[in-house]
């Protein structure tokens, strides 16, 4: 029957192979790579893609019905696994078919119940419809499930057609839509044969989001795809790689046109049997267009170039009617060729849709600026719907950011990927069953495939054009036009100008895999702003690092330097190209940067700061441009450099220059931060001060402090309120860092501030010495709560006047002390008369008055006074014009309301001493500036009370009237004046000695003023020695240096101040050699010097102490004094030493031991004088008598005994002298009496005591030959306590304060749960006590301690997110994804104190004693001392515990 028809077995083998390949999915011819047919494969999909037409059912219907079958009937089975038509899908193919939609009818098989329904619905519209073509649909769901339901459907279809087709003058077109599930196991028989065609057409729909082609997906990569599209849409025009299709669409449109007209060989009339013969027609046609053949053609037309126009015509030539057809398959095979080859990825449409999961993707870096993410993705879809217009020569938003992924995608497939992995991603992963299943259908795998690869690139872009919402420029001007617009895509088109790696930004190295979660930045002081200049941050990040390039030039340089490098740079050639093309443009672009870069390096609190700072950073941009432009410098330039400067110069300043001025003024910037801190609408009022004014010079921190020292002007009503004037304190208090900062500044760097500014400051200090005094006043001589406002506080105000009469208040120079001193005076005369009236001394001995007594005559004077007469049996008044007489047995009785007055008086005066010390030491002596020398003149008077002693008189006063004359405050200003000039000092203190030699003969005047001035010395050389360093080389330097110096002046000089600077010298270096031999020979247990420097310092001190012999003792008391005796025995030991320090008869007495157990009380001591004289031989009796004559308790008289045995017998084994040693007899003497008294129970002990064997378990405490003293000591504490311990243990009385120690004594093994005194305890409680009591706002953070059980807080949810280090162990901490790092747990919320001895080795034991539990330091270690000797007794007596 086919014999016909098909002449060969490979025809019928090719015709098989077709038709199988229209029912393969998309997917399966994928995977022909990993199959035999692998070599065939790009033949077999061009062939799937373009012949069989699979992309739609739409185009597929098009193709048969139109193209290639245009006059007979189709009978399609088509398989799907998309969605079933819809009407509105049925619209769409009668528009494209040319169709009336009323011929073009969907049924859905479940819609009806038995055949006869189905039947009849088919037989009325095949009635309906007979004069056009009819389309008929036939849908059903679950194929695998319902083949026979589809075979009983598609045979009724046929019984109909075949009836209702003799009385049809059109054709009537039959197509079965099959869904089927993808599921495994599911079976369907998708081929039918006979009229009936069989498709999968995998999406029944056209695609929506424009792919490339299926083949083009094939060969290239997802990079090389957007790549591709974009390069064409920037080259082309818009889109160009897109809208070509709309091109081809017309071509196509011209061919059909020239189809549907009459050709002379065609009669138009379809013949019957045409019909009859379809199923052989349609063999026929696919034997014309073997499988074989096809393949080997689409092969060789892969690798042949194509050509414009594949049939070259003369243009006077008549072509013959098959030639034009021919012509015309050969266009449209063309056309549809070149519509398949150049159709590109819509990047512009992927993008948007990746938008959502970019957004997703992004953290926010600020919490409070979660909204963000709603307005950037409204942002992004407004930005990337723009286009431009046609003609319009520009980028537009969508075209740039489809380049930087593009960049981002090569860069991945380049650099990450495996090599050929990229161009295999539609076979390895989009036609992966799992990703088919997720998405439906292998379009939309493609599709989601390729949005996976992009969504993170996009999220990336996004994240950096989107840091301190830099966005919101582009979406403020969406003109393409504007320059602002222009220089936002410029910048983001250029990779280098906007950098943006792959493996740098959207990798994480550790992890080694792509970031999930990219957070969007704000680049400034750590708050949220929106950038005004598009990239400004990136900008500023380069600028920096280009001036830290060039920082060792000279500014002028720098400058240069800098802007060449800017100039070079892909952004600044950007940035300078645009300030270029207009100066108004040029003013813009530095405004908006100048907000920017104040944006981020302050961070403001209100719009008005911004502004201000903007006023200054551009002020300083001008006042160093003014600077660096002095035509002396610009001439040494080059020609051409020294015109590129002019001409920056000329036209104002730069970006480079605005760096450049902010490091010179950054320290004054500073300053106008802290001031805003300070005064917060300060803002506000310089705003209304510069205007809009532009300034040449930068004043505007001066005038802050102008105004902010304005603001702290006292009035009279705040300072007379106590609240008032307390508020006043503080405020003052709170500006003074920051204003002593700012004028300590113009001193360190003048350089960088103006004439203008200069000279402010000069005033701003002044006022503020008078500010800083008067709150020195108020502080010190009103304090909080006084209650004597008309003596106190009544006088600030005039003390403010006075001090601001003139406008240059220096406590430095004369005038403004003088000032101050008159203040003073005036001070204490109206304290005197407020308290006394006339009465502050006493008339007769002109002292003040002590102990008033008043007469009758109502005289009064001092009791002493008048006692003194009364001797002298002078009973009158002493005043020379009373003189009135009162009888000798009358009572001299003390006013005692007066007394009150002194006292207060007293008191005030102590508060005007407290103001003159502050005084001088914050305003005369600051800044490390001494005052001029009449100041300390005028101070050293002070010391000295020089004032009295030119009158003769007996008495010295400070300021006679004003400031009380106590050792402290001559010993403050002394020291004060020493390190402010030695030799200025040692005149003038000269000039006073040589003076007071002619008032008095004794020097008994001028003895105290020595020793006053011998200890300021000392004191100002130790100050002299920690400002040289902590190394031991150096003090021992510049100690030897002094004790050197010393011995040379005390016998070579005959002046006062000589004597007192070498004492001094003497006395600090021994001093410090003191110290250097305790840390070398005591600590460290060395006998000789460890270096020269040391052994030239002993040497020195050697020497002095054998000239001067008051220095060898001042040398030994120091030792003891400071480091005890047990220091000096071991100092004396060495023999290096031991030659000048003592003597040899001094040393031993050095060993004799202090006898500790004197506080015993008297009992103790008549018993070891006792027990001396029986080991000197007398009788033993003599102890019976002391016990009996003493009324103390057997426990007492035992314990005094044995302590006394101790002290004298066994103690004398330390002398290693046996003619020292008690005799045997002696011994036994003792030890026979001991055990006859019957009183006592510690037998044994007593035995054990003069054998000298307590040590016998512990060898530590058996009395050896030299011991030293603190071993002594030592043991001593220890039988103490074995003897105390001892006792009690065998009397049944109250134990007190003892009872745990001899239960530890007694019992160590019950100890183990017991807890020890001065025990570490669980502090874990407390830290979170104190944790929590810093949170506000319901806040709560969560404790955790490491391995170790060291603790550490973890805020937030509580959980770990990251892993640090311990700063106590170094272990690691934390953790990962809310994963504790291995050994880190909760810290339970119970006490984890533990029982028995918990502090670990005693060699690494911390040996530091600090309070705890509420007792002091002191009182910890003498507890922790007690329990350690008592474990140590415990463990001698029971030795197998001590284990």
């Amino acid at each position: 029957m086919y014999s016909n028809v098909i002449t060969s077995d490979k025809e019928v083998l090719s015709a098989a192979q077709y038709q199988l390949l229209q029912c393969a999915t998309p997917e399966a011819v994928v995977r022909l790579e990993n199959t035999k047919l692998r070599a065939l494969q790009e033949g077999i999909w061009d062939q799937y893609c373009k012949q069989q037409k699979h992309e739609s059912l739409l185009e597929y219907l098009h193709h048969e019905i139109m193209e290639k079958k245009p006059h007979d009937s189709v009978f399609v089975q088509v398989t799907t696994h998309s969605k079933l038509l819809s009407i509105d899908d049925e619209k769409e193919i009668a528009k494209v078919l040319k169709l009336p939609p009323a011929n073009v009818r969907s049924l859905a098989l479940q819609n009806f119940g038995t055949e006869q329904e189905f039947g009849r619905k088919i037989r009325r519209f095949f009635n309906d419809v007979k004069k056009n073509d009819t389309l008929l649909f036939v849908q059903c769901d679950s194929g695998d499930q319902n083949g026979s339901l589809i075979a009983c459907a598609r045979y009724c279809v046929m019984d109909e057609f075949a009836q209702a087709r003799e009385n049809m003058g059109s054709k009537i077109h039959v197509v079965f839509v099959v869904q089927l599930p993808r599921v495994s196991g599911g079976c369907f028989v998708g081929f039918q044969g006979g009229k009936w065609l069989s498709v999968h057409i995998d999406d029944l729909r056209p695609e929506t989001n424009q792919l490339p082609s299926l083949g083009n997906m094939m060969r290239n990569s997802i990079g090389t795809l957007f790549k591709q599209s974009v390069h064409q849409g920037r080259t082309h025009g818009p889109q160009s790689g897109i809208i070509t299709r709309q091109d081809l669409a017309e071509r196509m449109e011209q061919i059909q046109k020239r189809e549907r007209a009459p050709h002379p060989s065609d009669s138009g009339i379809v013949l019957e049997s045409e019909v009859n013969n379809t199923d052989e027609d349609s063999l026929m046609d696919t034997s014309e267009s073997q499988f074989s053949r096809d393949v080997e053609m689409e092969n060789r037309r892969a690798s042949t170039p194509k050509k414009e126009n594949s049939v070259q015509v003369d243009p006077g030539e008549e072509l013959p009617t098959t030639d034009v057809r021919m012509e015309e398959d050969v266009e449209r095979m063309e056309v549809e060729d070149h519509e398949s080859d150049l159709r590109g990825l819509d990047y512009s449409a992927l993008i948007r849709n990746c938008v959502q999961g970019a957004a997703a993707m992004l953290k926010e870096e600020h919490a409070e600026n979660a909204q963000r993410t709603t307005e950037r993705i409204q942002i992004l879809l407004k930005l990337l719907s723009i286009r431009k217009m046609k003609g319009q020569d520009c980028r537009t938003f969508a075209e740039v950011v489809g380049w930087r992924v593009s960049l981002l995608l090569s860069e991945k497939e380049e650099k990450v990927m495996l090599q050929g992995r990229a161009a295999n991603w539609l076979r390895n992963e989009a036609a992966s069953m799992d990703m088919i299943h997720k998405a439906g259908t292998f379009r939309r795998s493609s599709w989601q495939c390729i949005q996976q690869k992009v969504t993170p690139m996009l999220a990336g872009i996004v994240a950096l054009m989107d840091t301190n919402s830099n966005l919101n420029i582009l979406h403020a001007h969406q003109d393409l036009t504007h320059w602002m617009h222009q220089l936002w895509l410029e910048l983001l088109d250029n990779e280098n100008a906007t950098e943006l790696k792959y493996q740098r930004d959207l990798r994480s190295p550790k992890l080694n895999a792509e970031l999930t979660e990219m957070v969007v930045r704000t680049i400034g002081c750590g708050q949220m702003f929106c950038n005004q200049l598009p990239f400004s941050w990136v900008i500023y990040q380069q600028v920096e690092k280009m001036l830290h390039q060039v920082k060792k030039l000279d500014q002028v340089n720098q400058l240069q330097k800098t802007q060449e490098l800017f100039e070079e740079w892909h952004t600044g050639k950007i940035v300078t190209n645009y300030m270029n093309k207009a100066q108004n443009v040029a003013e813009d672009i530095l405004d908006l940067y100048l907000t920017d870069f104040v944006h981020m390096i302050h961070k403001e609190s209100s719009d008005g700061e911004c502004q201000v700072m903007v006023h200054a950073l551009r002020s300083a941009a001008f006042e160093t441009r003014q600077r660096f432009y002095n035509e002396q410098a610009v001439s040494m330039l080059p020609e051409k450099e020294a015109e590129r400067f002019h001409q920056a110069m000329k036209f104002g300043f730069t970006i480079p220059l605005v760096h450049l001025a902010y490091h010179s003024v950054q320290s004054r910037l500073q300053h106008l931060r802290q001031l805003f801190h300070l005064l917060p609408d300060l803002a506000a009022s310089l705003l209304n001060v510069i205007g809009r004014s532009q300034e040449n010079e930068m004043n505007i921190d001066v005038l802050g402090l102008t105004y902010c020292l304005e603001n702290l002007e006292p009035h009279t009503e705040p300072l007379e309120n106590q609240n008032q004037r307390n508020g006043w304190l503080d405020k003052v208090q709170r500006f003074k860092p920051t204003v002593e900062r700012i004028l300590q500044s113009v001193c360190q760097d003048s350089y960088h501030y103006g004439e203008k500014s200069r000279h402010h400051l000069l005033q701003c200090r002044y006022m503020w010495n008078r500010l800083l005094a008067l709150h020195l006043f108020v502080e010190h001589v009103c304090p909080r709560g006084v209650k004597r406002e008309d003596l106190t506080v009544k006088r600030c105000m005039p003390f403010w006047i006075m001090l601001s009469r003139e406008e240059k208040t220096d406590f430095k120079e004369v005038p403004s002390m003088e000032k101050v001193k008159k203040f003073l005076e005036s001070c204490n005369i109206s304290a005197s008369k407020h308290f006394f009236g006339e009465l502050e001394k006493c008339k007769y001995c002109e002292e003040p008055m002590q102990n008033p007594v008043k007469l009758p005559c109502g005289h009064i004077f001092c009791h002493a006074c008048l006692q003194e007469r009364r001797y002298a049996d002078i009973n009158e008044c002493p005043e020379g014009v009373c003189r009135k007489k009162f009888g000798a047995d009358m009572e001299l009785k003390t006013l005692s309301d007066f007394r009150d007055k002194i006292t207060a008086h007293n008191e005030y005066k102590q508060r005007c001493n407290a103001f003159f010390m502050a005084l001088v030491s914050q305003l005369c002596f600051n800044e490390n500036i001494p005052p001029e020398p009449g100041v300390v003149r005028m101070l050293l008077s002070c010391v000295t009370k020089e004032s009295q002693l030119k009158t003769g008189t007996k008495d010295f006063n400070l300021f006679d009237v004003c400031i009380d004359p106590s050792p402290v405050i001559r010993s403050f200003l002394l020291q004060l004046l020493l390190r402010s000039g030695m030799d200025q000092v040692k005149q003038y203190l000269q000039e006073y000695f040589d003076q007071a030699r002619k008032f008095t003969q004794d020097g008994s005047q001028t003895l105290e003023l020595c020793m006053l001035c011998i200890q300021c010395m000392e004191d100002s050389f130790h100050n002299n020695i920690s400002q040289h360093g902590s190394s031991l080389t150096a003090r021992a330097n510049m100690v030897t240096a002094y004790l050197k110096r010393a011995p040379l002046m005390i016998g070579g000089s005959i002046k006062e101040i000589d004597c007192i600077e070498a004492i001094a010298l003497s006395r600090f270096g021994l001093a410090v050699t003191a110290g250097i031999m305790f840390s070398t020979f005591v600590e460290s247990g060395r006998k000789i010097p460890e270096s020269r420097e040391l052994r030239e310092l002993f040497d020195a001190a050697g020497n002095l102490c054998d000239q001067v012999r008051w220095a060898k003792i001042f040398l030994v008391k120091q030792i003891c004094r400071v480091h005890g005796i047990e220091a000096l025995q071991t100092i004396t030991e060495v023999p290096y030493l031991a030659r000048w320090i003592l003597p040899p008869e001094a040393r031993q007495k050095v060993h004799d031991d202090k006898d500790m157990y004197l506080i015993c009380g008297p009992l103790y001591e008549h018993l070891r004088e006792t027990v001396t004289k029986v080991v000197l031989g007398e009788s033993v009796g003599l102890i019976q008598e002391v016990l009996n004559g003493s009324n103390d308790g057997v426990p007492l008289k035992e314990t005094s005994m044995l302590l006394a045995l101790y002290r004298e017998v066994t103690t004398s084994y330390i002398h290693g002298d046996p003619n020292r040693l008690p005799s045997q007899e002696v011994l036994q003497n003792l030890e026979q009496y001991y055990h006859q008294l019957s009183i006592f129970q510690m037998k044994t002990f007593c035995q054990k005591i003069l054998s000298n064997q307590i040590g016998q378990g512990c060898p530590e405490l058996t009395i050896t030959s030299g011991q030293d003293r603190l071993h002594q000591q030592m043991s001593a504490l220890v039988i103490h306590a074995m003897v105390i311990y001892s006792v009690k243990c065998t009397t049944n009385r109250q134990r007190g304060i003892l009872e745990p120690f001899l239960k530890m004594f007694q019992k160590p093994q019950d100890m183990k749960t017991s807890y020890f005194p001065t025990m570490p305890q669980d502090e874990l409680s407390e830290i979170r006590e104190a944790v929590h009591s810093g949170r506000t706002g319901g806040q709560a953070d969560t404790l955790w301690v490491c391995p170790n059980g060291h603790p550490y807080v973890i805020g937030d949810c509580g959980n770990p997110s990251v892993e640090a280090q311990c700063k106590t162990c170094g272990v690691i901490i934390g953790g990962r994804g809310h994963n504790p790092a291995q050994g880190n747990v909760r810290a339970r919320g119970d006490d984890q104190t533990q029982p028995g001895h918990i502090l670990g080795y005693a060699s690494t034991r911390n040996t530091t004693s600090e309070p705890m539990r509420g007792i002091s330091a002191v009182q910890a270690a003498i507890l922790r001392m007690t329990t350690h000797i008592t474990m140590f007794v415990a463990a001698n007596r029971e030795p197998h515990w001590s284990e």
